[in-house]
C-alpha cells in the first residue's frame, strides 16, 4: 500500500491513506485519491478516481471495496470493467469483480460494450443483471434484455452471450428487429463472425413479418403532367416451426423455414401492388439479393394461392396452386412448380408434371418429367380442365391466362362418348380450338382404337359442333371409307341434331361389330327421335328405335324398340321388341301411368342379347294405372292393370316332368284390380266454427271403408299323367274374380282424464262369382263341381287398448347433474276374432260344411277371398 501519506489506526487496526494511493496484490493493482484498509479483514476501501487493474481487465468507478481473502472487488457508482482481451466494457452503477475465477456481477443498468479490432462498437447488451464467467467465457444478461448493434435490435429476458463463439442465445420471448423485419419465436441463437453478424437461428414458433409502403396505380393526372398515386402499408409474414437466417455484410443473405412453414407475401411490380401471394408447405427458403428477396423455394406437400388485388388489372381471379417443389423468381417474376403440379384460375385447371408460370407475359407453360410414357405417373402429363369441357391432355402446352387462349402438342380430349387427339391443337378463344391432324373415335381403347375418323383440319366449338375436312373411316389403320367434309354435332349434355359415332368390337358368338351407328332428331323441345343400327358379322343388323316427349306439367313418356333379321343365318327370322313409358296428368286430381315391355318371342333377348346381362334378362313386367282423387273429399279411385310373363317358361317345358303336379309360371295377369275407398273421418265432425277443446266422445269416432275389385289370369304349365308312369306339360288358364269391402270403426277417448282408450272393429265382406261345391255321397265328400253364381262372406275382429303415462323426476345430484326425468307408459290391450268356420254365440255363418267324417270343405277356398278364417283368436 503506497500513498502521500499513510495513517495508522492501531485501536482499530486501520491504515488510512491519502494522496496518490496504490494498492497492490500479485498481478492486481488499486489506484485512487484516497484509500482506507481495514488490517484485521483485509479490505481495501478505495474512493475518488479508483482504477483497479488485474491482468487484461481494469475497472473505473467512485468508489471499489476488494476483499483480500474473497479475491472479490465491489465498485459502486459510474463503474466499468473494460477487458483487453476480449474488447468489451460492462457498464453498471454496481459492479462484482471476483479477481481469482474472473467472474463478473454487473446490476443498477448494466450496458455491455462490444468492440472491434479497431476499437469501434459492434453491439451492446443491456438488461436488469448481467453476468460474466470466465472459465465458460460468456456473458449472461437477465431481465429485459436488449441487444444493440447498428443493423438490428434484439429484445428477450435471458441472454447468453459467448463471446469465444460470439453467439448469443436469447430466451424469453426473444424478438430481433432488423431492417424493417420482426423476428420472434421461442429460442433464438446469433452468431457473429469477424465482428459481422453471420446467423441466426430461431427454434419453435419462428415467424419473421416486416412492413412496408406500397402503392395503388395511377388514379389521375395534373395540369402539369404529375401523376397522383395512393400509398398503402403492406404486412410480409413467414412461419414455420424453426428459422435458419444467414446474412452477408450485414445484410440477409437467406432465410429457411422448416416444418409447416407458410409465406405471406405481399406482390409488387415498380413498387405497385398486384396481390398477395399465400404458399405453404414442408420447407420454405427465401434467398436475397441487395436486401431483395429474389427467390423463394418451397419444398414438400407445397400449395398456395395468389390473390390479386382489386386494382390488379392483369389478373383478375384468385390462382390456386400445388406441387411438391415451388421456384419463384421475384427479378424474373417466373415461378416454376415441380412435380405433381397444379393451378386453377376461374373456371379452368392445369396439371402437369412442371408447370412455369411467367407472370410478365401471363403466360403458363406445362411439361412432363422423366422419359415417355409419360403418363407412367400420375398427373405428369399436362392436363388442361375447364369447366362444362371436357379435359385437354398433350406433350407440352402453352396457355395465355390473360386471351385465355394457348396451344397443346400432341394433344387429346374426351368429347361425350368419343376422343379427339391432334398433333397440334390451339384455344383461340374461350369455346374454339384448332386441331391439326386430328383423330376422333369412340373405342373404349384411345390410346390404338380399332377405328377412328381422320382429319388433316379441325375446328372444335365446345357446346356446339365439331367440322372436319377432309374426313376418313379407318378400321385397324385401313382406310374404308372417305368424305370431303364433316359436321359432329358437340353440344355436350343438351339435346341436338347430329350424327351418331359408333363402337367396335368383337364378341365369340356375334364376330365382329359396329354398334350404334345412327342420326339423333331433336325437331323441338318436346320431342326427339334416334336412329341406330348395329352390324354384326355372324347376325346380321339390327336397327333400334326411340322416341322421347315431354309436354311440362302435362305428361312425358318415350317409345322405344328393335328391329332384327337374323339374314346370315340358314332359316333368317324377323324379331321385335318394344318398351312404352308414358305418364299423364290428366287433371290436377287425376294421373294415368303405363310402363310396358313386349317382344317378339320368349327367346328374344336370349339369342339377340350381345351382353350377358341382356341375355339373363327372362323377365317382362308390364303395368298400366289409373288414379283419381276429388278435391276437398275422402274418396280416391284407382285402376290398374299389370302382366309379368316369364320367357323362360317354354323352354323350361322341353325336359318332361318328373313329378305329377309340378307347375311353372308362364303369364300372371290383373285385368284389371279397381280400388275405391273412403279415407278415415269421423262420424259425426266438430262443426267448423268449434275448437277442438270443445269436442264431444262422438266427434272422436271415426270411420273408413274401402272396395277392391279383383280380376286375375294365371297361364301357367302343369303336369298331369296320361297313362301310368307317363307324364306331360298341360297349359292351363285360369281366370278368377272377386269384390272385397272393408268398413273400420275406431274411436279415441280420455278417461278419468289420464287414461287413453283406443276402440277398434274392422268388418270385411266378400263376393264371388264363381266356387265350388261338394259332391255327397253317403254322407261323405267325393268330389266338387263348380257352380256360377254369387256367393258372399262376412269376417271381422275387434281390439280395445288403453294406456297412460307417469312422469316423475329421480333426485341424482352428480355434479351439475340436479335430477333425472323419466316417463312409464303402462299399455295393456285386448284383441278378438271369431272362428267364422263354427257357430258364433249361438250363429251359425254356414260359410263352411262338414261331412259325416268331420272333414271340412270350404267353397271359398279356391277363390281370390281365400281360405275361411278358423280358429278363435283371443289375446291380452
Amino acid at each position: 500500500l503506497h500513498a502521500d501519506t499513510l495513517t495508522y489506526y492501531s485501536d482499530n487496526e486501520i491504515i488510512v491513506a491519502n494522496g496518490h494511493t496504490s494498492f497492490k496484490e500479485e498481478e492486481l493493482k488499486l489506484n485512487s485519491k484516497s484509500m482506507k484498509y481495514l488490517v484485521k479483514d483485509d479490505i481495501a476501501e478505495a474512493n475518488g478516481n479508483v482504477f483497479l487493474e488485474d491482468r487484461d481487465r481494469n475497472i473505473l468507478a467512485d468508489f471499489i471495496t476488494y476483499f483480500s481473502n474473497d479475491k472479490k472487488a465491489v465498485a459502486v457508482n459510474d463503474a466499468v470493467i473494460n477487458d483487453k482481451k476480449r474488447r468489451t466494457s460492462l457498464f453498471a452503477d454496481s459492479l462484482i469483480y471476483f479477481s481469482e475465477s474472473g467472474n463478473i456481477e454487473a446490476t443498477k443498468e448494466p450496458v455491455l460494450i462490444r468492440r472491434d479490432s479497431l476499437g469501434t462498437e459492434s453491439f451492446r447488451i443491456k438488461g436488469d443483471i448481467i453476468e460474466g464467467h470466465e472459465d465458460e467465457g460468456n456473458f449472461v444478461s437477465k431481465g429485459n434484455v436488449e441487444i444493440w448493434r447498428e443493423d438490428f435490435k434484439a429484445y428477450s429476458q435471458i441472454v447468453d452471450y459467448i463471446d469465444s463463439l460470439e453467439s448469443a442465445t436469447l430466451i424469453g420471448d426473444p424478438r430481433v428487429v432488423s431492417d424493417g423485419q420482426e423476428l420472434s419465436g421461442k429460442e433464438m441463437v446469433l452468431y457473429l463472425k469477424n465482428e459481422s453478424l453471420h446467423s441466426l437461428f430461431i427454434n419453435q414458433n419462428a415467424m419473421a413479418k416486416s412492413t412496408s409502403k406500397a402503392y395503388l396505380p395511377a388514379r389521375s393526372s395534373d395540369s402539369t403532367g404529375t401523376v397522383t398515386r395512393d400509398s398503402i402499408k403492406v404486412h410480409d409474414e413467414i412461419t414455420g416451426r424453426n428459422m435458419d437466417i444467414y446474412f452477408k455484410n450485414g445484410k440477409t443473405d437467406s432465410i429457411s423455414v422448416s416444418g409447416m412453414a407458410t409465406s405471406y407475401y405481399n406482390v409488387l411490380e415498380d413498387s405497385i401492388i398486384q396481390g398477395v401471394n399465400i404458399t405453404s408447405g414442408d420447407t420454405v427458403v427465401m434467398t436475397f439479393q441487395n436486401n431483395k428477396i429474389s427467390v423463394i423455394t418451397v419444398i414438400g406437400g407445397t400449395q398456395g394461392k395468389f390473390i390479386p388485388d382489386r386494382t390488379n388489372e392483369k389478373v383478375d381471379t384468385t390462382i390456386i396452386y400445388s406441387s411438391e417443389r415451388i421456384d419463384y423468381y421475384l427479378d424474373k417474376k417466373v415461378t416454376d412448380l415441380v412435380k405433381r403440379s397444379s393451378i386453377k384460375f376461374g373456371d379452368l385447371s392445369l396439371t402437369a408434371g412442371k408447370i412455369s408460370i411467367d407472370w410478365n407475359k401471363n403466360l403458363l407453360y406445362a411439361f412432363p418429367l422423366g422419359i415417355p410414357p409419360y403418363d407412367s405417373i400420375p398427373g405428369n402429363v399436362p392436363t388442361l380442365d375447364q369447366k362444362g369441357t371436357e379435359p385437354f391432355s398433350g406433350e407440352n402446352m402453352v396457355y395465355n391466362m390473360r386471351t385465355q387462349k394457348g396451344r397443346i402438342v400432341e394433344g387429346a380430349t374426351k368429347v361425350e362418348d368419343g376422343f379427339y387427339y391432334g398433333d397440334d391443337i390451339r384455344k383461340t378463344d374461350k369455346k374454339v380450338f384448332y386441331v391439326k391432324e386430328g383423330i376422333y373415335t369412340t373405342c373404349d381403347i384411345p390410346d390404338h382404337p380399332h377405328y377412328y375418323f381422320k382429319s388433316k383440319k379441325m375446328k372444335l366449338i365446345q357446346k356446339d359442333k365439331i367440322i372436319a375436312r377432309p374426313i376418313v373411316l379407318y378400321i385397324h389403320d385401313i382406310p374404308v371409307l372417305g368424305l370431303p367434309f364433316g359436321i359432329f354435332p358437340n353440344k355436350g349434355g343438351r339435346r341436338h341434331s347430329g350424327w351418331l359415332m359408333p363402337t367396335y368390337g368383337e364378341n365369340k358368338r356375334v364376330g365382329g361389330f359396329l354398334k350404334g351407328l345412327g342420326y339423333f332428331w331433336a325437331p323441338n323441345d318436346y320431342i326427339d327421335f334416334r336412329f341406330t343400327g348395329d352390324f354384326f358379322d355372324k347376325k346380321g343388323i339390327i336397327f333400334h328405335y326411340k322416341t322421347r316427349y315431354s309436354l311440362r306439367y302435362k305428361f312425358n313418356g318415350s317409345l322405344n324398340g328393335s328391329y332384327s333379321n337374323d339374314f346370315f343365318s340358314n332359316f333368317p327370322k324377323k324379331q321385335w321388341s318394344l318398351n312404352v313409358n308414358h305418364s299423364h296428368k290428366i287433371s290436377p286430381t287425376m294421373r294415368l301411368s303405363i310402363n310396358g315391355r313386349f317382344v317378339s318371342s320368349d327367346s328374344y333377348f336370349r339369342k339377340m342379347g350381345i351382353n350377358r346381362d341382356t341375355r339373363l334378362n327372362q323377365q317382362l313386367i308390364s303395368n298400366a294405372t289409373l288414379s283419381k282423387t276429388w278435391p276437398g273429399k275422402p274418396y280416391s279411385l284407382s285402376i290398374n292393370f299389370n302382366q309379368t310373363k316369364n320367357l323362360q317358361a317354354t323352354t323350361q317345358t322341353v325336359p318332361p316332368p318328373t313329378n305329377i303336379g309340378q307347375k311353372i309360371k308362364y303369364v300372371n295377369r290383373s285385368l284389371p284390380n279397381i280400388s275405391f275407398s273412403r279415407s278415415q273421418k269421423p262420424i259425426i265432425p266438430l262443426k267448423p266454427w268449434k275448437d277442438a277443446s270443445q269436442s264431444k266422445w262422438y266427434n272422436c269416432i271415426y270411420f273408413s271403408i274401402s272396395s277392391n275389385l279383383r280380376n286375375k289370369q294365371d297361364i301357367y304349365y302343369q303336369s298331369n299323367a296320361i297313362e301310368e308312369d307317363s307324364l306331360i306339360w298341360e297349359k292351363e288358364d285360369i281366370k278368377k274374380n272377386a269384390i272385397t269391402h272393408n268398413i273400420s270403426l275406431n274411436s279415441s277417448q280420455k278417461l278419468l282424464r289420464f287414461i287413453t282408450l283406443n276402440q277398434n272393429m274392422s268388418i270385411n265382406e266378400g263376393w264371388v262369382f264363381e266356387y265350388y261345391e261338394p259332391v255327397i255321397d253317403s254322407g261323405v265328400f267325393v268330389s266338387e263341381s263348380k257352380v256360377y253364381g254369387f256367393k258372399a262372406r262376412h269376417t271381422g275382429s275387434a281390439s280395445l287398448n288403453a294406456h297412460t303415462k307417469i312422469y316423475g323426476l329421480f333426485p341424482l345430484r352428480i355434479g351439475a347433474l340436479q335430477a333425472v326425468r323419466h316417463v312409464i307408459t303402462p299399455r295393456i290391450g285386448l284383441s278378438y276374432r271369431p272362428d267364422f268356420t263354427h257357430p258364433i254365440f249361438g250363429w251359425d255363418p254356414g260359410y263352411v260344411q262338414y261331412d259325416v267324417n268331420g272333414e271340412k270343405f270350404d267353397p271359398f277356398r279356391s277363390t281370390l277371398l281365400g281360405s275361411t278364417p278358423s280358429g278363435e283368436q283371443k289375446s291380452l
